[in-house]
């Protein structure tokens, strides 16, 4: 919401010097989705995947950056660039919205019941059934010493 908001600020910026600013905003918001998306998407792979997941996910960031510059260059109005930029935005954080809650994220909010459902759905996304009506889950589990 950060990067949007930005960007649609940095759009209708009358001055160049004003949309200098906007962008540090949406530079932090940048980095808030990017990390955010990074560390949600490594609470759901396999241990295993994650550091191919990593490679493929920086081999793909890389690629990003000369698909910004090109349309950079074919935009020639600077506060236009903005919608160009949020459009392949919004397109790369479209899945996010489909995705459900990580299950670490549910057990330490105390909603049990939610991440026993996230977690049967993947059972079943990776063809294997498994019922967790009689496992009690763990939540956040207080590891400081009140003695």
């Amino acid at each position: 919401l950060v990067n949007i908001a930005a960007v649609v600020a940095g759009c209708l910026c009358p001055k160049y010097t004003y949309m200098i600013a906007i962008r540090m905003v949406q530079g932090f918001g940048n980095f808030l989705s990017y990390s955010g998306c990074y560390i949600w998407v490594l609470e759901f792979m396999p241990g295993k995947y994650r550091n191919y997941y990593n490679s493929y996910s920086m081999m793909l960031w890389t690629a990003g950056y000369p698909v910004l510059v090109a349309l950079g260059y074919t935009i020639h109005q600077w506060n236009y660039i903005h919608i160009g930029f949020i459009a392949v935005f919004v397109v790369c954080l479209l899945p996010l919205i489909f995705f459900p809650d990580s299950p670490r994220y549910l057990l330490s909010m105390g909603k049990m019941d939610e991440a026993k459902a996230v977690l049967e759905k993947y059972g079943r996304l990776a063809n294997t059934e498994i019922s967790l009506t009689d496992v009690k889950l763990l939540g956040s589990v207080n590891t400081q010493d009140t003695t």
